[in-house]
């Protein structure tokens, strides 16, 4: 048990540099936090180069904050391991670098403007600027930023094919959406199961038959999505694939196994969902929920 600690607040009022870059190293998440913090706010250029060796914290938090009190400083030592930290692995210490060198106010270097942009969230700016843009727009996509799937459509690299395909499997019916508008533009996947995938999700429903076994895991996950709204028909449509498929006697047991597993949402009775009849009347001739598809 620690005796003493820090004492920050004190420190801050007497304009102590010293003793707060001391409290940087600290073990204490939240002293470290309320010392950059405090350092920052002052604007003494003794700060920087601790501040700069706190970008590489453990704690994501303190690398943010040690972001935006480098920005708060403005010392141009800063511009480089703030580009560095476009890198970095959570989006809120990327956007914070970013801040950061906005309010220091040097370009920043050509490879790093993608980045940079991307951080910030400005994506009309972003998409001229072609294939140097797919990888900070591919580390947004897997972040779950819809507006990242957009910008790779608009650009149209083929680098962005595997990447808006994988997204085709997240819970996020937006994002959803988004990769396979995208996938629209630039081309079908390579590979099958790709093309199942996107197949599924835009409802080529010809596409899918053509496919066949290799659609068991998309017309699933299809399935299990038939609550969000206005997806009925096509849960309903994902069933009637599935079923197919079970009779054909052509799946593997595993797959089978799959499709038994998601069995009892296939059979539920196929009927209208009142509630969302009752708070919009119009959708009454379109939603519908449950499947009735028996095996």
């Amino acid at each position: 048990m620690r005796l003493f600690r820090p004492n920050v607040q004190k420190m801050m009022k007497k304009k102590d540099v010293n003793g707060l870059i001391r409290a940087i190293g600290d073990a204490e998440r939240h002293v470290r936090l309320a010392a950059i913090e405090a350092l920052g706010d002052i604007g003494d250029t003794r700060a920087v180069e601790p501040l700069i060796a706190a970008l590489k914290d453990s704690s994501w938090g303190v690398r943010q904050y040690a972001a935006t009190a480098l920005g708060a400083i403005g010392d141009t030592r800063a511009v480089k391991p703030l580009t560095a930290a476009f890198k970095d692995n959570k989006k809120i210490v990327r956007k914070a670098a970013a801040e950061a060198l906005a309010k220091i106010g040097l370009s920043v270097e050509p490879e790093a403007q993608a980045w940079y942009l991307v951080a910030l969230e400005e994506w009309s700016r972003v998409i001229p600027l072609g294939e140097s843009a797919i990888e900070p727009l591919v580390t947004a996509l897997r972040e779950g930023e819809v507006c990242a799937a957009n910008a790779l459509g608009e650009i149209g690299s083929v680098r962005a094919l595997e990447p808006l395909s994988a997204a085709l499997k997240e819970d996020d019916y937006y994002l959803r959406k988004a990769a396979a508008a995208a996938i629209g533009k630039i081309g079908m996947p390579y590979e099958p199961e790709g093309q199942a995938w996107y197949a599924v999700e835009i409802g080529d429903w010809d596409l899918v038959d053509t496919l066949g076994l290799v659609a068991v895991e998309p017309l699933i996950f299809k399935l299990t999505k038939y609550k969000d709204i206005g997806k009925g028909y096509a849960a309903r449509n994902a069933a009637i694939r599935l079923q197919a498929l079970y009779r054909s006697g052509k799946l593997s047991d595993m797959d089978k196994q799959k499709i038994l597993y998601v069995g009892s949402i296939m059979t539920k009775p196929h009927m209208d969902h009142s509630e969302v009849f009752d708070e919009d009347p119009d959708l009454a001739e379109h939603e519908d929920y449950g499947i009735g598809v028996e095996l």
